[in-house]
């Protein structure tokens, strides 16, 4: 009885962030910021975001949500750094995830959120607070 009930518990932990699945745009004047996100694993999202000015790519970043020793896990690559950052996800509720990190300069705090057809990302670190709204 237990394995079905670990089994059922692994399935339902796996589409947890269906809601974060699909491509998200946002647009201000000519910038479009866009966030991309796809389950890879078991549990294992893998995500991509970048900003356009128009024709030319002024942003990129690798993103990758990941579940290791019951913790729930952020990395983020960007092509200008070494090594990847990791956030911990600090939020009991299936509906948002708040990762954290008190180590990284700006953000200390992403957090993702998912309003009817909107995904709202906070960023926040010290007294520095930008909320992005994206769109499918």
């Amino acid at each position: 009885m237990s394995f079905i009930f670990l089994l059922l518990s692994c399935t339902q932990e796996s589409h947890q962030l269906d809601w974060l699945e699909g491509k998200w745009y946002m647009e201000e004047g000519t910038l479009v910021t866009v966030e991309e996100w796809e389950q890879t694993g078991a549990h294992e999202w893998s995500g991509l975001g970048y900003s356009l000015d128009g024709l030319d790519s002024v942003f990129v970043e690798d993103m990758r949500i990941f579940k290791q020793n019951d913790s729930l896990y952020f990395e983020v690559m960007l092509p200008e750094e070494e090594r990847p950052k990791y956030f911990v996800n600090i939020s009991d509720d299936p509906e948002v995830l708040h990762f954290h990190n008190p180590q990284n300069d700006f953000p200390t705090d992403l957090i993702y959120q998912v309003f009817r057809d909107s995904l709202q990302v906070h960023l926040k670190g010290g007294d520095r607070n930008i909320l992005l709204k994206f769109s499918h």
